[in-house]
């Protein structure tokens, strides 16, 4: 219940607190079971226990599926020595790169390089931080300049039709929650489409149905010539 708390206030991944707090929890629970008086009753609840969490499993809970790895290897295949790899919001950036061997330059928003694992210390701090926004900005500018290609990986579903590029006009509560990762990827996405104008390739690996809890794309921006 205490980290289920903090959970409005901080960062920490819900998912993620519980998964430390569950095997605490089996403690206390087994020994309530071991209290109990008579073997009938304690058989009883155990088997009500192990087929509920089977049918939530199983039946009720479809495993995660990420479409990552593939999209990643269709990449590598595509990629060029100079292009330059974008990759928002940054919890995808570590997954991606498990499956990406490549050398190009990285931008793994909100650091700029390529990124093997996350701090999830000051995590939507340093999203939010107008200066690396900034940063972020110059140096698609920069590979626009130079005539570089762009690769801009997202989640399919983790950015808005349009937000503004101005973080003022933006309610500053928002910057504060996770909604900060939607807006810094459209914010991404849009100064890429202003650079460089529509994709001039989509990849997008699987049917595009996953209900999975990644399922990325890649748009491939060219130089305007």
């Amino acid at each position: 219940m205490i980290i289920y708390a903090l959970n409005t206030q901080t960062s920490v991944l819900q998912n993620r607190s519980l998964m430390m707090l569950i095997p605490a929890l089996l403690l206390p629970f087994a020994a309530l079971l071991a209290a109990l008086p008579w073997r009938l009753v304690r058989s009883g609840v155990i088997t009500l226990l192990c087929g509920g969490l089977l049918y939530l499993s199983v039946l009720r809970v479809p495993l995660p599926r990420s479409n990552v790895r593939e999209l990643a290897r269709l990449v590598m295949a595509q990629a060029a020595t100079n292009d330059l790899i974008v990759i928002t919001p940054e919890p995808l950036a570590t997954s991606f790169n498990y499956y990406y061997p490549g050398a190009q330059e990285q931008l793994d928003f909100p650091e700029h390089t390529r990124l093997a694992a996350i701090s999830y210390d000051d995590w939507l701090a340093r999203t939010a931080d107008p200066a690396r926004r900034m940063e972020a900005f110059r140096i698609l500018e920069d590979a626009h300049r130079h005539g570089r290609r762009v690769w801009l990986i997202l989640l399919k579903n983790g950015f808005a039709q349009s937000v503004p590029m101005d973080d003022s006009q933006l309610p500053a509560d928002l910057l504060r929650t996770e909604a900060v990762l939607t807006i810094r990827s459209t914010q991404l996405l849009q100064k890429t489409l202003t650079l460089y104008g529509e994709p001039a390739a989509q990849v997008l690996s699987g049917n595009g149905t996953e209900s999975g809890f990644e399922e990325a794309l890649a748009l491939r921006f060219d130089p305007k010539r």
